[in-house]
């Protein structure tokens, strides 16, 4: 039986994460900002299976998600300081030579809303809830690792992130209504 587009999408994001934080970082030049952006990406994307989006190329939807996030992180940086948007030559960055706009004043506002809302979500959790959260999906900690330092099984861990995962695009579906 084949697996769900969740988990393949999990595995997919598992594996790919360190080489996205990485080209992220090349484009936004802040590492901080590169693990924010990619755990944004991983929101979009997993809201976008959930909402029933059939992806064919999760690997290069993942990775587009994320490059469009630091373009439009990099145009509200460009904005605010009237600078370079970005110091290396072989990632373009030029917004010019995407077709997506600067995002209006009330996509700011739902962005914040969606934002606050996950933290909202994100503090309403267990403490051990947000532990595992942490640890697996910000650490980057694999599922066997989160179980050994908690001394609980593979499965339970892996249980409690999907757990947290659709409780927290619950909420942000909710938000955005």
């Amino acid at each position: 039986m084949a697996d769900s587009p969740d988990k393949q999408f999990d595995a997919v994001f598992i594996a790919q994460r360190a080489v996205l934080i990485s080209r992220l970082n090349r484009l936004v030049d802040n590492a901080a900002v590169a693990e924010e952006l990619t755990q944004e990406s991983y929101l979009k994307v997993r809201q976008s299976l959930m909402q029933g989006v059939e992806i064919d190329h999760l690997k290069g939807f993942l990775f587009q998600t994320g490059r469009n996030l630091a373009l439009d992180y990099l145009r509200q940086l460009k904005r605010q300081s009237g600078g370079p948007l970005s110091a290396d030559p072989q990632e373009s960055a030029d917004p010019d030579d995407h077709p997506s706009a600067l995002p209006s004043p009330e996509q700011t506002l739902a962005d914040t809303r969606r934002v606050d809302a996950l933290v909202e979500s994100l503090n309403q959790l267990t403490e051990r809830q947000r532990q595992v959260f942490t640890l697996n999906r910000i650490q980057g900690w694999s599922h066997a690792r989160i179980a050994e330092h908690l001394g609980t099984s593979e499965s339970t861990v892996q249980k409690e992130v999907k757990l947290v995962m659709t409780y927290c695009i619950k909420r942000l579906s909710r938000a955005e209504k």
